[in-house]
């Protein structure tokens, strides 16, 4: 029996960011996927080609968006799942530290860096421990986050076979 063509690959996090930065910021300046820090000085010798160079930048982080603000540039990780939402924690924790080597913001400096999760589901622990670090935490679900959870929970509940 022949296969059925798979549909093509839903970004969905990056539709959410995208979403959430439009309903809450559709004047500010943004930067969407954007790589904080800089590479180390080592990497940037000359004894590395630029190929190598931008190998090495895999090691740099990403963060799903930055909002210019008049006073502020606010650090944004967006979840849709909530087993990721620690993840998230963590996440903004190390970007805090990273973002002020970021060479994108260096014209926007001095500013105060905040940091922010965003998440669709509720959850009272996350939210707690987002106070407890000084990161913001917002709760935003979209229209379409029903349809999201849909394909989600059927990929998630698809019963599988081994070995036929």
């Amino acid at each position: 029996m022949p296969r059925k063509p798979r549909k093509k690959r839903q970004e969905w996090e990056a539709r959410y960011a995208s979403d959430f930065v439009a309903a809450h910021y559709p004047s500010a300046q943004v930067f969407i996927r954007l790589k904080l820090g800089s590479l180390p000085p080592p990497y940037l010798s000359d004894n590395y080609t630029e190929a190598e160079r931008r190998a090495l930048a895999v090691r740099q982080r990403w963060l799903d968006v930055a909002v210019i603000l008049p006073n502020a540039i606010r650090l944004i990780e967006c979840k849709l799942r909530a087993h990721e939402y620690l993840t998230g924690i963590a996440q903004l924790e190390a970007y805090r530290v990273i973002a002020p080597h970021t060479p994108e913001f260096e014209e926007f400096m001095p500013r105060r860096f905040e940091a922010m999760l965003v998440v669709p589901i509720q959850d009272a622990l996350t939210e707690y421990l987002c106070h407890q670090k000084n990161l913001m935490y917002v709760f935003y679900r979209p229209l379409w986050f029903e349809s999201y959870l849909q394909t989600v929970l059927g990929r998630q509940t698809r019963s599988t076979t081994v070995g036929r």
